[in-house]
């Protein structure tokens, strides 16, 4: 029996014998709560929800890149650096098939320096920054919005454009001008990108993305945010999904992510603490020899010290809940809360009410 099934096993608070596993209910509602699909295809192949999800989600995904083509054309034509990250270029590169996880966007990285030019192809296109409401209406983004997004975040809105007359015909491209969440950085991410790009097809249309070295680690860092940040920990809650994204990445990819060419990557770009804390805490799922060996030949002190603590600012917090435990939602929303000054529970209302407008 592999060790992450006993694990999911723990984790879902299943009443029921391991050996039930397949047959589970309590086991089959965690997968589908946790987006895993790969995992639930790989036990629950014949099962006609997951069939219809996965079926829908491939022709979503296959909508919107058709509908951005226009996009990477003029993108591909005039030489601007870019690569396209996360949903369906990662569930390729990850567990072989474009549909295993669950697509809404299509997420750019590009530098500041051809942020410019990315702005002016998306207006040629006719894609416009803004949300779109339950009735699925387009709706700009209030005054306000914009101001907080450009002066207090990293992120930059949304831009979307109608396709279709379905309640989810939109294609909204989410645009990111960093791999990391804070200022003090310094990164040159236009020479990140020229030296780790390559063309993939998706759908029949042409992109690019990041090598898979790039490819791992912009992963782990967007990973380690999702798993630090205490905002979106309260928003999503702490994913097991993640882990196994960044176990099935390098696994099916280990003839070109080695070990040494990650430590020399990782250290170059001051993060080999955050790569040690993903993969130490996704082998505390698998219990892979070969996770194990990458964990050991990356370890640091700095690292080692990460794996008690949450946050992804200075103030780092220490986690009073075990590993399992903090996959239970309701445990970790009263750990987090409980542990937030009256500043940041200010600050967090702040950010809730923006994403609102």
């Amino acid at each position: 029996m592999t060790f992450e099934k006993q694990f999911i096993h723990a984790v879902s608070n299943s009443t029921n014998s391991i050996d039930d596993f397949e047959t589970d209910s309590t086991i089959l509602n965690f997968l589908w709560e946790n987006k895993l699909f790969y995992y639930l295809n790989f036990f629950y192949g014949k099962n006609l929800k997951l069939n219809l999800f996965l079926d829908y989600n491939k022709r979503y995904i296959n909508k919107m890149f058709l509908a951005a083509n226009g996009v990477f054309e003029k993108l591909n034509k005039q030489g601007i650096q870019y690569v396209v990250i996360k949903g369906a270029v990662l569930s390729k590169l990850a567990y072989g098939e474009i549909h295993y996880r669950p697509s809404i966007d299509i997420d750019i990285l590009i530098s500041k320096q051809d942020l410019k030019k990315l702005e002016e192809i998306l207006c040629q296109e006719n894609l416009k920054q803004g949300y779109v409401d339950e009735k699925g209406h387009f709706n700009n983004f209030t005054r306000e919005r914009h101001i907080y997004v450009n002066c207090c975040t990293h992120q930059i809105l949304p831009y979307l454009k109608k396709i279709d007359n379905t309640i989810d015909g939109y294609l909204m491209l989410d645009i990111n001008t960093t791999i990391f969440w804070k200022n003090d950085i310094k990164f040159d991410l236009k020479d990140f990108l020229n030296n780790r790009t390559n063309y993939m097809d998706i759908c029949g249309i042409k992109i690019k993305c990041a090598d898979h070295l790039g490819n791992f680690i912009i992963t782990c860092l967007h990973h380690y945010k999702n798993l630090n940040s205490e905002f979106l920990l309260l928003q999503n809650g702490f994913c097991i999904n993640l882990f196994f994204d960044i176990f099935y990445l390098l696994i099916n990819n280990i003839k070109t992510i080695s070990c040494n060419n990650l430590i020399d990557l990782a250290e170059q770009l001051g993060v080999r603490e955050n790569i040690y804390f993903c993969l130490y805490y996704t082998n505390q799922i698998f219990r892979n020899d070969i996770i194990e060996k990458y964990v050991e030949q990356l370890y640091t002190t700095k690292g080692n010290i990460l794996l008690d603590y949450y946050g992804i600012g200075k103030l780092k917090k220490k986690w009073h809940l075990s590993f399992v435990d903090r996959f239970q939602y309701e445990k970790l929303k009263m750990e987090i809360i409980q542990n937030l000054s009256e500043d940041e529970k200010r600050k967090m209302q702040t950010m809730n009410n923006m994403l609102k407008r």
